[in-house]
């Protein structure tokens, strides 16, 4: 049963848009897990298209804005009534602080927003608003992890918490596993979540696969999920899955051997480390905090294709003992369970408003 509130508030989570990505599911669990706590929540955003179920407490304001800068307008000119205002990016961060002052905002960190563009003007303007924030509006912060906090900086004196995503344990898990990942006798399936978002090194992906279907032709095949990739190596068996809902991802992480996800940037990286509960061996990138090279998955520098390239020839080569690899993840994600984080993240909104 979900712990009661002793004072209800009424909380507004404040967004331009709530769609499929692992932000916005996170989102979803939050807003759910404090409608059960007695709290009153409202969603305010321009688009409303995700596939997780909102708690039917839940009230939904649809804005209409046709661009971040009407939803930013929105933000600082339209009327709304709430407690406690939550916004996930800088600039709405900054803009409420501004308005309504720090004692009714709280600004839930999930990424760092530089990692957005590419444009260096754009790059220092975003950066420019971190030190606003953390310098001189101290908004109270939630951060997903200690190494995104290390990118927004420390700086200035406002409040701030890091509470670390959790993931179904219900559902990601490796029951059900027909196979230990990399098992002899049968030829490894790899897991791709492409996307077309330059921040998740999908190109990266299809190059190292591409590179390793021509040296290793017919020795691991490949399941694609989310959009369609721009080649597909005819010496390899190819399946593309296109858009899935979670117990369909867990379902296939299961079947799979590795998760290849050479992201270049991570707030958290929940894909990670549901592929860790699911016992799938990751191979990523420096950019998932929680990933160790060797200890609990394999990871390369960010954009290191050579990096990648070589660890999954040595994989295929059966140089790397792969058991280890997976036990020590499979540990690290049973230490996250969602029911954990989001009594964290409640148990700070309502310490926060006290």
């Amino acid at each position: 049963m979900a712990k009661l509130c002793h004072k209800p508030l009424h909380i507004l989570f404040f967004r331009h848009s709530l769609l499929g990505r692992g932000g916005d599911k996170m989102v979803v669990c939050q807003a759910n897990a404090l409608a059960r706590r007695g709290h009153q929540v409202t969603i305010r955003t321009a688009t409303l298209a995700t596939p997780f179920s909102l708690d039917d407490r839940i009230e939904i304001n649809l804005t209409g804005s046709s661009s971040v800068a009407a939803t930013l307008m929105d933000l600082f000119k339209g009327r709304f009534s709430f407690d406690l205002l939550i916004v996930d990016i800088i600039p709405l961060a900054v803009l409420a602080g501004i308005r309504f002052g720090r004692t009714k905002v709280i600004y839930y960190v999930q990424d760092w927003d530089v990692s957005y563009y590419r444009s260096l003007a754009f790059r220092s303007l975003i950066r420019l608003l971190y030190f606003v924030e953390r310098s001189f509006l101290r908004i109270p912060v939630i951060v997903v992890s200690e190494h995104l906090l290390g990118k927004i900086g420390r700086t200035g004196i406002g409040a701030t918490y890091v509470v670390e995503n959790g993931i179904d344990l219900t559902l990601f898990n490796s029951k059900g596993r027909l196979h230990p990942a990399f098992a002899p006798g049968h030829i490894p399936t790899f897991l791709l979540f492409i996307r077309n978002d330059w921040r998740k090194g999908s190109d990266l992906a299809l190059k190292v696969v591409k590179k390793l279907a021509d040296r290793y032709p017919h020795a691991f095949g490949v399941v694609a999920v989310g959009n369609r990739p721009a080649i597909r190596p005819s010496q390899i068996d190819w399946i593309d899955k296109g858009f899935m809902d979670e117990r369909q991802i867990a379902d296939l992480m299961k079947q799979c051997d590795l998760f290849l996800y050479p992201s270049r940037h991570e707030g958290f990286g929940l894909m990670a480390l549901e592929a860790f509960a699911c016992g799938c061996l990751v191979v990523t990138t420096t950019a998932v905090g929680f990933a160790h090279d060797i200890e609990n998955s394999l990871v390369a520098e960010v954009d290191d294709e050579q990096g990648l390239y070589s660890r999954l020839c040595c994989l295929l080569e059966k140089q790397i003992e792969i058991a280890p690899l997976v036990k020590k993840a499979e540990e690290f994600a049973s230490e996250h369970p969602l029911e954990l984080c989001m009594d964290r993240f409640c148990s700070v909104i309502e310490e926060l408003n006290q």
